[in-house]
């Protein structure tokens, strides 16, 4: 009967552990790009932000989602208010420490400006994009695609754009 009770445990922890993304530190997933090449996802939020906390219940649990960036990407949930050290290119980043804002130098030195924002970096620790706002996960995942797959080294202009969206959205209606 323990026994039974155990697998059922171990089964349901699995599969529970399974269907949620892996987030980690910045400083984590630098350390395994190190062993294993792979890009970043980073999600910066604040722990006040209503609509970072409404993607983290929808978006973020996803299965779609969930299961393209634990596959494609080091998964990283960064607090852009946060005390987490973050050492990056030979630099170190803190909280900060000025009266004027509350922003982490991370955030700063990425050139974010509000929540919740999504940073995309490459398999050797180079940003390769930021933006900030909301997304819904039709939204989302075009760019974990367009980022994971290289896409965005054959895009050179507004016209290859629009072509590599009309292609996705073909195959996303099939």
């Amino acid at each position: 009967m323990n026994r039974a009770l155990l697998f059922l445990s171990i089964l349901f922890f699995g599969i529970w552990n399974a269907q949620q993304i892996q987030w980690m530190t910045m400083n984590d997933a630098l350390k395994a790009q190190k062993n294993q090449p792979k890009k970043i996802f980073m999600n910066v939020y604040a722990s006040w932000c209503g609509v970072c906390k409404q993607m983290d219940k929808t978006v973020f649990t996803h299965p779609e989602v969930v299961q393209y960036i634990n596959t494609h990407y080091y998964p990283v949930k960064f607090n852009g208010e946060g005390k987490e050290n973050i050492h990056y290119k030979g630099r170190d980043f803190h909280a900060s420490n000025q009266k004027n804002t509350k922003f982490h130098e991370f955030f700063l030195y990425l050139g974010l400006n509000g929540f919740p924002s999504t940073v995309f970096f490459d398999a050797q620790g180079n940003v390769l994009t930021a933006f900030t706002g909301a997304m819904e996960t039709k939204e989302l995942m075009p760019y974990l695609q367009f980022f994971s797959t290289d896409e965005y080294k054959k895009i050179k202009t507004a016209e290859d754009w629009e072509k590599y969206q009309k292609k996705l959205q073909l195959k996303t209606l099939k």
